[in-house]
Order: structure tokens, then C-alpha cells, then sequence
């Protein structure tokens, strides 16, 4: 399209350049007929320039007679006055027409010269036409050379379009080869465990026929069976007894520890506020270090602080006792927040 394109804007400049150039040609003819004018002009500019000379030159030689025979020609002086008048009018136009033709030359010089730069412009439209007409085959034969390429593309396309519909039917009749091929397996296998169930069904029948001849040993077998299932059965039901009866003394017994270790923690707390320090119980401060210990099991404390407040209890420090006796009405997270505050005081 490109191309095409190019090609029609290069036939415009050529019809225009074709246009220009006949143009040029007429105006050369015109050129031409206005030489022939131009000539013809001359000549008689000519011709009537030496007929004003041969004029003057009569009006001076009558002249010269008229001054020698004056004393002769006294009575003819009316005759001579009105004949030197008439060629004096003739002289005066033959002079301004002289002039007018020199006007006319001139115009057709002027007109001359611009017919002069009209051939170089001609000129160069001709060199311009060849060189579009040269750039117009180029043109040409690039459009020739890619309409073959476009022939060739197209036949490429279709080309490709048959392989593309092949490469489907292939993919499709390989869709189907896979989709066979598992069904094959499938196939396979439900054949591999259908084999397996017949070779079990077989095991099974050869027992049954051994089972078969054995009948009676069979029927005092499930008797036997039975019998064993009855007292399975009694022994479990006794056993699911003695299971929640231990069950229920494992209760009693954890609640009965729970309600002793509450009561000792109130002796304890009680014998603490009693008691000086130096006469608490090892439980007291048994019962912090568990405290400190499960704080830094729970990671509500660093290895130093719990490292220090177990030197403070080990030492029996009042200050650790008074935070205790403090914190035991608050909650957990108070009562850290207490004890940290010993070892950044000590840290001090």
C-alpha cells in the first residue's frame, strides 16, 4: 500500500510536469512568432529611420537652396513656408512613432528574456520528468517484486494453515491414543485385582471344601468361639467396671490434692504473716523458687533475673518476701512486673 501510494503521488508530479512542459512549449512558439515581430519591427524601424534621414537631408538641401535663391524665390514664399511645415508634422511623426517601436522593442526584449529562463526552467522540468520517470520503474518494480512476495505469503499462510489443522488432528487422535492407552491400564488393573479376588476365592474355596469335610470339628470350633466371646465380654464389661471405678478414684484423689496443697498455701500464707523472716518455713521459700522457676519455664523472665531471685530467696532477703506478700492479691503478669523491679534496683 505503501508503494501504491508513492507510485500515484509520482503519476501526479509526472501529469503536472507533462502539463508544465507543454506549457513551455507553447510559450517557445509564442517566443518564436515574438522574434519574427521583433525582426519584422527592426526593419522597418529601419527602413523608417533612413527615410527620416533622406527627409531631413531634403529639408536641409531645400533649405540651403531656399537661403542661396532667397532673392529669387521671394514670391514663392507662401509656397515654401507651407511645404516646410507639412514635412516638419511629417518629421515629428515619424518620430514619435520611432519611439513607440523603440518602446515595443524593448517590451518584446524583456519578454525575450523571460522566454530565456523559461527553457532553463524547461530544462530542468526535463530532467525532474526523467528522473520521475526513472524513480516510477524503480517504483514499479518494487510493487511487482512485492506482489510476488505478498502471492507467496498468502500461499505460505495457506501452507500454514493446512499444517496447524494437522498438527490439531494429531493432537486430537493423540488426545484419544492417551485416553485408549489409560483405559488400557485401567483395564489392566481391575484385570490384576479381578485375578487377585479369583485367587482368593479360590484359597477361599479350597477352604471351604477342607472346612467342608470338617464340619462337625467346625460346629464345636464356633461353639468354642462363642463360649470364648461370652467370657471376652464378661471380662471386658468387669474390666470397663474397675476402669471407672479407678477413674473415680483417681478424681477423688487429684481433688483431695488439690484442697491439701490449697489449705497449706493458706497455712503458709498465714504463717508468713505471722512469722518474722528468718522464721518462715522452708516451704515458703520453696513455694518462690517454684514460682520463680515457672516463670522462667514460661519465658515471663530472663535466665539473669531468675538467677538473681533465687539468690534473694536462697539468702532469705526481706525485700523478696515484703513483694510477695504484696503481689498476692494481684495478678500474675503485677506480680512479675513487682519481682523484676528487686533485680533492677540490685542491678543499680
Amino acid at each position: 500500500d505503501k508503494l501504491q501510494g508513492e507510485i500515484n503521488v509520482l503519476e501526479m508530479r509526472l501529469a503536472e510536469n507533462d502539463a508544465k512542459m507543454k506549457v513551455a512549449a507553447q510559450e517557445k512558439i509564442r517566443v518564436e512568432l515574438l522574434e519574427a515581430q521583433l525582426e519584422k519591427l527592426r526593419n522597418e524601424l529601419d527602413q523608417r529611420g533612413a527615410t527620416e534621414r533622406s527627409v531631413f537631408d531634403l529639408y536641409e538641401s531645400q533649405n540651403n537652396v531656399f537661403n542661396k535663391e532667397a532673392p529669387l524665390l521671394q514670391n514663392n514664399t507662401l509656397l515654401q513656408n507651407s511645404s516646410v511645415h507639412s514635412l516638419s508634422d511629417e518629421l515629428s511623426l515619424l518620430r514619435s512613432e520611432n519611439m513607440s517601436l523603440k518602446n515595443d522593442i524593448e517590451a518584446l526584449r524583456e519578454e525575450l528574456s523571460n522566454v530565456k529562463n523559461t527553457d532553463e526552467r524547461v530544462a530542468i522540468l526535463v530532467k525532474q520528468h526523467s528522473l520521475m520517470k526513472s524513480s516510477l520503474q524503480d517504483l514499479e518494480s518494487k510493487l511487482i517484486a512485492s506482489e510476488e512476495d505478498v502471492s507467496k505469503l498468502s500461499s505460505l499462510k495457506v501452507e500454514c494453515k493446512d499444517l496447524w489443522e494437522k498438527v490439531y488432528t494429531l493432537q486430537a487422535l493423540l488426545d484419544k491414543a492417551t485416553k485408549r492407552a489409560d483405559q488400557a491400564i485401567l483395564v489392566l488393573q481391575q484385570n490384576q485385582d479381578l485375578r487377585k479376588k479369583v485367587d482368593k476365592l479360590e484359597e477361599s474355596l479350597e477352604e471351604a471344601v477342607v472346612y467342608k469335610l470338617s464340619s462337625e470339628k467346625l460346629q464345636q470350633y464356633n461353639e468354642l468361639i462363642q463360649q470364648k466371646m461370652k467370657l471376652l465380654e464378661e471380662h471386658l464389661q468387669r474390666s470397663d467396671e474397675e476402669i471407672h471405678s479407678y477413674v473415680r478414684l483417681y478424681q477423688d484423689s487429684v481433688q483431695e490434692f488439690q484442697d491439701t496443697l490449697k489449705s497449706l498455701k493458706e497455712e503458709s500464707n498465714k504463717r508468713a504473716l505471722d512469722e518474722p523472716i528468718d522464721d518462715m518455713p522452708w516451704e515458703f521459700w520453696s513455694h518462690l523458687l517454684l514460682i520463680i522457676d515457672g516463670w522462667l519455664l514460661e519465658k515471663k523472665i530472663s535466665t539473669d533475673d531468675a538467677k538473681h531471685l533465687r539468690e534473694m530467696v536462697w539468702k532469705k532477703d526481706g525485700r523478696i518476701c515484703d513483694a510477695y506478700m504484696e503481689s498476692r492479691e494481684k495478678n500474675e503478669r503485677e506480680a512479675v512486673s513487682r519481682f523484676l523491679k528487686l533485680t533492677s534496683s540490685s542491678k543499680r
